[in-house]
């Protein structure tokens, strides 16, 4: 199953109406378009963790997308991400691992085949997508050449090029529980990366998988509008009725 995140507030975003996972892009709601990957990935049953605006969100999308069954939970207010997946906590199935993304974080649907495969194959608690990018927006992420994760570190000052943490991962149960339980962070919220650092340096095993294909962060108007003229093909994959 799938874990989306979608309770943004999109302070940053044109559409002052609109909750974020529902602003256009190519003419449709994000978040419609992650789901839309998702699907025809064959996820059958994806949890929506909405927040601000949320009612707009469930009405928007309703109990089903492509044939997906849809159930959502809500964040009752922005205390981070650790804070947010953890809320799918009660809907998850405690035998089976889950895919956790963003509704703004949008990439070809097949990286999420790519990410199943691999994490069939290796023997880790949590397999995450890693970028060429700048992480000092995100996350730098360290690995060896087994592709095993040895170091992760949020918004590193001074570093504008390397892997970056890509938004899209696979999680053990018992990550989400970790998510749940971690502490707040200097910024004054229950993160994620909290979360995975206390998992490397307790020796659980964590993979990364390196993207093949494009990735685009749709949290700015520029990057939608990046999206909107650069990335046909993956407007195109993502599109209403795709099959």
């Amino acid at each position: 199953m799938a874990v989306v995140l979608a309770g943004g507030l999109g302070t940053r975003m044109r559409h002052p109406d609109l909750p974020k996972p529902l602003v256009p892009v190519g003419g449709r709601p994000m978040v419609a378009r992650v789901l839309t990957g998702l699907a025809r990935t064959g996820f059958a049953r994806t949890v929506v963790v909405v927040g601000h605006l949320g009612d707009m969100v469930r009405a928007a999308l309703g109990t089903s997308h492509d044939g997906m069954a849809l159930e959502y939970v809500e964040q009752a207010r922005p205390d981070g991400t650790a804070d947010a997946a953890a809320c799918a906590l009660e809907r998850l199935d405690a035998t089976e691992p889950a895919l956790l993304t963003w509704a703004d974080i949008l990439v070809p649907p097949a990286h999420y085949d790519v990410l199943a495969t691999a994490w069939r194959a290796r023997p880790v608690a949590a397999l995450t997508t890693v970028i060429q990018g700048d992480p000092s927006r995100g996350a730098l992420v360290s690995f060896d050449t087994r592709m095993a994760m040895t170091g992760f570190s949020e918004k590193p000052e001074g570093v504008t090029h390397g892997w970056a943490d890509g938004g899209v991962g696979i999680f053990e149960h018992t990550l989400f529980e970790d998510f749940a339980a971690v502490e707040v962070s200097p910024r004054g919220e229950k993160e994620i990366a909290t979360a995975l650092v206390a998992a490397l340096a307790a020796g659980v095993p964590i993979g990364v998988e390196k993207l093949a294909g494009p990735w685009i962060d749709l949290g700015t108007p520029e990057a939608i509008e990046r999206c909107e003229s650069l990335q046909p093909e993956l407007l195109a994959a993502t599109a209403a009725g795709t099959a």
